[in-house]
């Protein structure tokens, strides 16, 4: 259940970033808001990787894991409506 949960909170995610980068998208602009959510996309991913496993951290290694609210949230602004 613990991976499906993981995978739901990316999904939750979107539509919440969207309403956020979305809102200052039309503030700011769309381009600096396109290349604010590819940043948190690369730097979260990449954390990602960096995890522990589970022999080295035990539980909270998946804990950690189910953070993948960050990609999520910044995939929401990659969509065709985000243009340059």
């Amino acid at each position: 259940m613990l991976a499906y949960t993981t995978f739901a909170v990316g999904f939750v995610a979107r539509p919440l970033g969207g309403v956020i980068f979305g809102h200052f998208g039309d503030r700011i602009g769309r381009k600096s808001m396109l290349i604010l959510t590819l940043m948190i996309m690369g730097v979260a991913t990449v954390l990602i990787g960096l995890l522990p496993t589970y022999n080295q951290n035990g539980v909270a290694a998946p804990i950690i894991l189910s953070n993948s609210f960050l990609p999520g949230a910044g995939a929401s602004d990659l969509s065709p409506a985000s243009s340059w």
